[in-house]
């Protein structure tokens, strides 16, 4: 500690200045607090998580990222390892405004529903998503992958590698290379699945008061019954791709 910013404090435990002033001091000095000595180092960011409420969420993976670049109605957090980015409707924050009931609070956001929020992620770190009464749009990732999707859309192209999607009340179109352990599942809704070229799993599918279909590439059809059916192989089967819907439709197609 510099013996100038050590009489400042000095100087303001005795009252004898204000905060403010020390500051301004500080600042005309040109020098600068220093951090607390007990805040440790963030962690390195590992995993990603994008959380996104009413908006059209685009996610690219893009190489020339390190984490994660965030554009659109936003906030971020990090915890632990975990790099999240969540959608944020609100003007400002530092917004001067009027103080709003919950109602208009309320109001003002769904007014602000539909905005695009655009994140670029490195495609090889884990990545988790979750988007609830809106769009979704995936595309470029390779890295372990779930998706959750609530009362929305969900196209999915151009990724590989383990995915694991839920969608609840909406519809999902995935154009993807599954590796590894896969799971997608549709309640109230649909899925179509297309399994690409390089894909390596064994498939099995199951409609639950619904209607499943795997389509292989000789035009051969798989109607998926409530006794099963014998898995589909997509490449050498060393994974498995497991596609379940109830009260819906799944199409599966093997190329």
């Amino acid at each position: 500690m510099s013996d100038e910013l050590r009489n400042l404090l000095n100087k303001v435990a005795s009252g004898e200045i204000s905060p403010e002033q020390a500051e301004s001091t500080l600042k005309e000095s040109g020098a600068s607090t220093p951090p607390p000595e007990d805040q440790p180092e963030p962690e390195q960011v590992r995993r990603i998580s994008v959380r996104g409420s009413a908006v059209r969420l685009v996610i690219v993976g893009d190489p020339s990222v390190d984490t994660a670049v965030a554009e659109g109605p936003h906030r971020v957090s990090h915890v632990g390892d975990r790099l999240t980015v969540h959608s944020d409707l609100r003007v400002g924050e530092y917004e001067a405004e009027a103080p709003k009931s919950t109602f208009a609070t309320w109001l003002s956001n769904v007014n602000r529903a539909g905005s695009t929020l655009r994140v670029r992620v490195n495609p090889d770190l884990p990545l988790e998503v979750l988007n609830v009464a809106g769009s979704l749009e995936l595309s470029g990732v390779r890295g372990v992958t779930s998706v959750g999707v609530e009362a929305g859309s969900a196209k999915l192209h151009d990724g590989a590698g383990p995915l694991t999607l839920s969608v609840a009340s909406g519809s999902a179109d995935v154009e993807w290379q599954f590796t590894g352990d896969c799971a997608v599942s549709t309640d109230l809704g649909s899925a179509r699945l297309n399994a690409l070229p390089g894909s390596d799993v064994a498939i099995t599918a199951e409609a639950t008061l619904g209607l499943g279909t795997i389509r292989l590439a000789d035009g051969t059809t798989i109607k998926t019954t409530p006794e099963g059916h014998p898995p589909v192989t997509a490449g050498a089967g060393t994974g498995r791709l497991t596609a379940t819907t109830r009260l819906g439709s799944l199409v599966v197609t093997v190329y």
